[in-house]
């Protein structure tokens, strides 16, 4: 730094900052003034051994500090420094000047000087003080020691200050000054505003109704001249270069003179004033729409200010708007609904910068674009199908009508982004409109089509061989399958049940209800859903599925068949299953959450519980009639067996089962095997439970048709346990358990006598009535010879 006795205190306090742009430094206390001084000598590197030292840096150097209007007491400046060093147990003698001087000059930093916040301790003017306050403090946010010392330095400073004076916040007590600092000038910014805004309401206050006085008297003097017949005043106003000057003065004339009454007296004057009004409304349009080709936003802006206040303000606007979509919407490849933000986001600009309530403007733009542009091209749309109603037109209009829509839905949330409204619903109205006329209709279309479709669909698989539809009858459900009972040579298929039917009829009402819930709202959408529901259930439930049983249960051979059955019933009850779990699954997901608490809803429940309640009549009774049939086909099989088979004249060696018990068996595992291939879950096990109920029962009858020697016990034993071996195929512990009884009771007829009053207390006769037991007893051909009822009925 330069050590010219002329630029040093200058550059020593512009290292401060606090020389702005001032000629003069403002008044300062002694204490501060002191502080300052060893500041400015530490930075200018001045070397100070001893008291003399200082007194002379006091003496020779200081004045040249201040200006010479100022008053200092530079000794009791001094002794007051000394003091602070003494009570602070610094010997300024001994420790590096420098140091000394950072101390000091940190201590009145932190502690008062240069912290906005204390400013008023120190500073005894205030415009300083609002300088300082405003060219320092608010920019740098507080005294940065950083700015003076760099980084290493201001951090021995900050720990030397801890040290000696114990305050370890220091940069927190300087933050919070600042910030103190800056609220009291925004408060002070504050009450200047609200001073400078009351000042200017109170201007207007007196200004307006001074201008009102001057315009009052300009239209009085003008309406003067035009009820005086000889004054020719209306040529002033075919001036075209004081067009300005004739709207503002015809404009409250035109007024004024409406509200006068039709007298002759006036008569003249009102329509000379009518013709210049009308005249000028003309000629102001007329160079709007001139500036607007030139695109002169200075000069549009000045005549809609002046139409602002004709009539023709509205026509203005509309020829504004006229102007901005002119071509814009010519071309037939644009898509409309993606020009349409494009050019919102064009013009809006432009009307926000010329009319002073551009949201009225940009409302009256959207109502035009949607009603003259947007209209028109959904109508052209969608009538081209109209004209020509078959399915597929009606398919491509409902298809075209939802696609639009869902469009224009996204349109309207992607304008509503932009504000163009206050109303929220101003968007939507807006598209109520434009689609009033195709909704109106929407209902009867979409359910006339998604009929016809599924008609489509059942003509196609009847077509294909996979089903004859029956045609109703008037028999109930009982009289069909009677009539169909007697019938046992028709066979169907596994063809006739078309699973891609069902996925075909799922998806095209899925795709119904996606359109019923874009394009209906409320009640209408509730009954729309229902009606769409009920013909699918129809359709799939009624028409294919039920038709479908009806035949399955025709095809299967009557209760004595010659040959073992191939019952093709169980596929149809596994095609039943998939389709009902596919409705099921369908309402569950989709359709109950949309009428959740309607009373579409509990229609809806109870029209489906009906027709799954008709479906399984029809599988109870298939399922009935196929085991009638199974079991029938077994008892012939059994009834080979001969009386004489169980009481041959010789004894025999009995190794294994007999021959009709394999066919048996054989027969039972191939009719398992069909049910574990078509039918699966609760049905299966129900089925198969049944079945096994039914051959246990069969099995019984059998055994009672027979007296059974020794040899003849022996061979029905055998047979007997490979049906209990069969048994297990049912997957039901009921008939297992049956088996493993009656495995028990048959082995009664090989039991010694002796031994017969130990056995029916054991196992599984132990629970056994004695009257049950004796009943199987009796087919013994010993059981009167050797007194078997005694064995029985007395007890051991």
């Amino acid at each position: 730094m330069s050590s010219s006795s002329t630029t040093e205190p200058k550059l020593a306090f512009t290292s401060l900052c606090i020389w702005p742009a001032y000629g003069a430094l403002p008044s300062f206390d002694p204490e501060c003034l002191s502080i300052l001084a060893h500041f400015a000598f530490s930075r200018l590197n001045v070397p100070i051994k001893t008291n003399l030292g200082r007194f002379m840096f006091y003496k020779e150097r200081l004045p040249l500090l201040l200006s010479d209007n100022d008053n200092i007491h530079l000794a009791a400046g001094y002794e007051a420094i000394v003091d602070h060093c003494k009570r602070s147990h610094i010997d300024i003698d001994e420790q590096f000047h420098a140091n000394i001087a950072d101390l000091l000059a940190l201590h009145a930093l932190v502690k008062s000087a240069f912290v906005p916040a204390v400013l008023d301790t120190f500073w005894l003017d205030n415009t300083y003080r609002s300088s300082i306050i405003n060219i320092y403090a608010r920019s740098l946010g507080g005294f940065p020691l950083a700015f003076f010392y760099g980084k290493q330095k201001t951090e021995k400073i900050k720990n030397q200050f801890s040290i000696i004076y114990g305050d370890n916040n220091f940069d927190q007590t300087r933050k919070t000054s600042t910030y103190t600092g800056q609220q009291e000038l925004e408060m002070r910014i504050s009450v200047i505003s609200t001073k400078v805004i009351q000042i200017g309401h109170q201007l207007e206050s007196k200004s307006n109704p001074r201008q009102q006085l001057i315009d009052a008297r300009t239209t009085a003097k003008y309406l003067e001249r035009f009820l005086d017949a000889n004054d020719d005043v209306s040529l002033m106003f075919q001036d075209a270069s004081k067009l300005e000057q004739a709207a503002h003065i015809i404009h409250p004339l035109y007024n004024v003179l409406q509200e006068l009454p039709d007298e002759p007296k006036f008569l003249d004057a009102k329509t000379k004033v009518k013709e210049r009004y009308l005249a000028i409304e003309e000629e102001l349009l007329l160079e709007f729409s001139r500036a607007q080709v030139r695109n002169d936003k200075k000069a549009m802006k000045k005549y809609i200010k002046l139409l602002s206040k004709f009539k023709g303000h509205n026509d203005c606007i509309q020829n504004f708007i006229t102007d901005c979509l002119k071509g814009y919407f010519d071309n037939p490849n644009i898509d409309i609904f993606n020009s349409i933000p494009q050019l919102f986001t064009k013009v809006s600009e432009l009307i926000n910068e010329l009319f002073d309530q551009p949201e009225k403007v940009i409302e009256r733009l959207i109502i035009t674009v949607y009603t003259e542009k947007l209209a028109p091209y959904v109508r052209d749309q969608l009538d081209v199908y109209v004209r020509n109603p078959d399915l597929d037109n009606m398919e491509k209009y409902l298809q075209t009508l939802y696609t639009l829509s869902k469009k224009a839905t996204k349109l309207s949330n992607d304008l509503q982004t932009q504000k163009i409204s206050d109303d929220p619903a101003f968007l939507h109205k807006l598209n109520q409109h434009v689609f009033k006329s195709y909704l109106k209709t929407y209902s009867k279309y979409e359910i006339n089509c998604l009929e016809e479709k599924f008609q489509v669909h059942l003509e196609r698989v009847e077509s294909t061989g996979g089903q004859r539809r029956m045609k109703p009858t008037g028999l109930s459900i009982t009289d069909i399958i009677q009539q169909r009972l007697l019938n046992t040579t028709d066979q169907v298929d596994e063809s006739r049940f078309s699973p891609d039917l069902a996925a075909a009829l799922l998806n095209d009402c899925k795709t119904a209800m996606n359109r019923i819930t874009t394009l209906s709202e409320g009640s209408e959408a509730s009954e729309n859903i229902l009606q769409c529901f009920l013909r699918l259930l129809n359709a799939l439930g009624s028409q294919h599925i039920e038709t479908e049983l009806q035949y399955s249960l025709q095809a299967i051979p009557g209760p004595e068949p010659k040959q073992e059955p191939d019952i093709r019933f169980f596929h149809a009850i596994l095609q039943t299953n998939n389709s009902i779990q596919l409705i099921e699954r369908y309402f569950v997901m989709d359709i109950a959450p949309l009428l959740l608490g309607t009373q579409q809803q509990t229609i809806l429940l109870q029209t489906k519980e009906k027709v799954f309640g008709q479906l399984e009549e029809f599988i109870n009774i298939g399922v009935d009639k196929a085991l009638l049939c199974i079991i029938g086909y077994i008892r012939n099989i059994l009834n080979e067996q001969k009386r004489s088979d169980f009481k041959p004249e010789s004894d025999l060696f009995i190794s294994e089962c007999s021959p009709i018990c394999k066919r048996v068996v054989r027969s039972i595992d191939n009719q398992i095997v069909r049910l574990e291939q078509t039918v699966d879950g609760k049905n299966l096990t129900s089925i198969l439970n049944e079945f096994g109920l039914r051959f246990h029962r069969l099995i019984t009858d059998h055994v009672f048709k027979f007296e059974y020697n020794i040899s003849g016990g022996l061979m029905m034993l055998q047979d007997i346990s490979e049906y209990k071996k069969c048994s297990k195929k049912f997957r039901s512990s009921t008939v297992e358990q049956l088996f493993s009884i009656l495995h028990a009771l048959v082995n009664l007829l090989v039991v010694v006598p002796d031994n017969l009053r130990q056995v029916i207390t054991e196992g599984h006769l132990a629970s056994l009535t004695r009257d049950i037991i004796e009943s199987f007893v009796q087919l013994r051909t010993d059981y009167k010879s050797a007194r078997l009822h005694a064995m029985i009925t007395t007890d051991p």
